[in-house]
């Protein structure tokens, strides 16, 4: 495969036949395109959806002309997948589908002069920051020139984790479908019901959006796609400017059971939010917090877990001394000063079980977030040998972030470590993966696992249980109107961010935090 051919590849999750033939009979595009409508799959792999249309056209005794398959269009990357579509409907059905209406290209090359009155799809899934280097090079422009970001470095920061299926349904419905025309997509639901990462792909209240969204189906894992855990669902858009909400939701059980829920913005504008009252989808108080108390995430290692990362070897649940011995993840033991090694939290803080060995983090950071000097480091007890057996380690690693500390000449740098991180005490709880929320009040001292912990920096007990209590009584019903439980986004720091408010004279801090 070539570079982009991969890069398509890792996220392509194929279409069961059943489920494309439902998509296009159940809201009537079978019907549609024997009347004349032109029909475009921007991504269409091997070409089920087509497949579809024939299939019912054979089961309803219906011929099909020449003429209707040129009404037939779509785009795939992978060549193989366009000789094994040929021969199939050939063999299959014994109809010759006209080879030039089958592009071997990569839909985001393809120019804007062609336009189609329905798109049905399923596009790839995978994040910007899961690409290859080089193809996030080569379609970092294209999220600006569509509007999914607002600046070249947001695609570096938190937009990174924005969806390729973003880009391509935004660019199909504004480049390819005509006005009023409709779009039938898959997808993952992380477009709708996560925080910033697809802010702009959603549409909102505003007379600019590129389509409305009219309804959306929520599948249970597992349910369309065999051992696919993403939860994924399926959008009906039309192209016209003005969205109206709430936007009805079906949510689909596996006997076919439907619950009919109602979709909205949540607070200003974030993740969509469900509710089973068409009249009010939220309303919360919010939770008053300083400037300086924006919800975080814990440190991140930029993927070199297994350096930053130590066991204490021995079982003494006591407080460090000053020189400890520790493993880390590649099984070598160390013994080094402790001044600058901080626990990690675990689930015993939230009411689970003790890990059978406590972990830390190597933070070589200063109060302030800034990397310490690598003179103050060599004043550490073996600290300083510990990291020049790993620099390279340290140097490789991917990100421009952390690249851009390493070639300041700090490779010992982490992410997600400010002030903040040094704050006395913490408001902290899991945030990815879990079904429930609890936050709980500890030492600052603890530090968050990279995405499974958030924390809100507090200065004093009587505040820090303060925000504790006002997100223990509060989060949990907001949460569970995302229905993100058990996903990476479950209550993430931008979600929660969300709930709470900074007193006026306060507002610049927290803008700069």
């Amino acid at each position: 495969m070539t570079l982009i051919e991969d890069s398509f590849s890792v996220g392509r999750v194929f279409t069961p036949l059943k489920w494309a033939t439902w998509c296009v009979e159940k809201f009537k595009v079978y019907e549609s395109w024997r009347e004349g409508s032109r029909i475009f799959d921007p991504t269409c792999g091997q070409g089920v959806f087509f497949l579809a249309l024939l299939s019912i056209a054979e089961d309803r005794h219906q011929t099909v002309q020449p003429d209707d398959l040129s009404r037939l269009f779509g785009v795939e990357i992978v060549p193989g997948d366009k000789s094994e579509f040929l021969e199939h409907v050939y063999s299959r059905f014994g109809l010759e589908f006209p080879a030039s209406n089958f592009a071997t290209m990569d839909f985001m090359d393809l120019g804007p002069h062609k336009v189609f009155d329905i798109a049905v799809g399923n596009p790839p899934w995978i994040n910007f920051s899961d690409l290859p280097t080089d193809y996030k090079e080569k379609i970092k422009a294209d999220f600006l020139k569509y509007d999914l970001v607002k600046s070249r470095k947001d695609v570096l920061l938190g937009a990174s984790r924005a969806d390729l299926a973003a880009l391509i349904i935004q660019k199909c419905m504004r480049d390819h479908i005509r006005e009023e025309g409709r779009g039938f997509f898959f997808i993952p639901f992380s477009l709708f019901f996560n925080e910033d990462a697809n802010r702009h792909f959603r549409p909102t209240k505003e007379l600019d959006n590129v389509f409305s969204v009219q309804e959306m189906y929520d599948f249970e894992n597992g349910y369309v796609f065999d051992q696919v855990n993403t939860r994924n669902g399926f959008v009906i858009l039309k192209k016209q400017k003005q969205q109206l909400f709430p936007v009805p939701m079906y949510k689909v059980g596996r006997n076919d059971e439907e619950t009919r829920l109602y979709c909205a913005p949540a607070l200003d504008d974030g993740a969509w939010m469900q509710s089973r009252s068409a009249d009010r989808v939220c309303d919360f108080d919010f939770i008053s917090i300083l400037g300086n108390q924006v919800p975080r995430q814990g440190m991140n290692t930029g993927g070199l877990n297994k350096v930053f990362l130590l066991e204490r070897e021995s079982s003494n649940r006591s407080r460090l001394a000053p020189i400890e011995q520790f493993s880390n993840g590649y099984g070598v033991s160390v013994e080094i000063s402790t001044d600058f090694v901080f626990p990690l939290m675990n689930g015993s803080l939230f009411g689970g079980r003790m890990p059978k060995k406590e972990k830390y983090i190597l933070c070589l950071h200063d109060k302030d977030g800034s990397p310490l000097p690598f003179d103050r480091i060599t004043r550490l007890f073996g600290v300083s040998e510990y990291i020049l057996q790993y620099a390279k380690e340290m140097k490789d690693r991917k990100g421009v972030l952390i690249q851009s500390q390493i070639k300041k000449g700090y490779f010992w740098s982490l992410l997600g470590v400010g002030p903040y991180s040094f704050s006395p005490v913490k408001v902290a709880w899991e945030s990815l993966g879990k079904h429930a929320f609890r936050a709980v009040v500890i030492d600052g001292s603890w530090q968050g696992n990279q995405a499974m912990h958030a924390y809100i920096p507090a200065y004093n007990f009587t505040d820090a249980s303060r925000i504790c209590d006002g997100l223990n009584v509060k989060v949990p019903a907001y949460l569970r109107l995302f229905g993100m439980e058990g996903t990476c986004n479950w209550a993430q720091p931008g979600r929660i961010k969300r709930l709470l408010t900074v007193p006026t004279n306060q507002l610049q801090l927290f803008g700069n935090a």
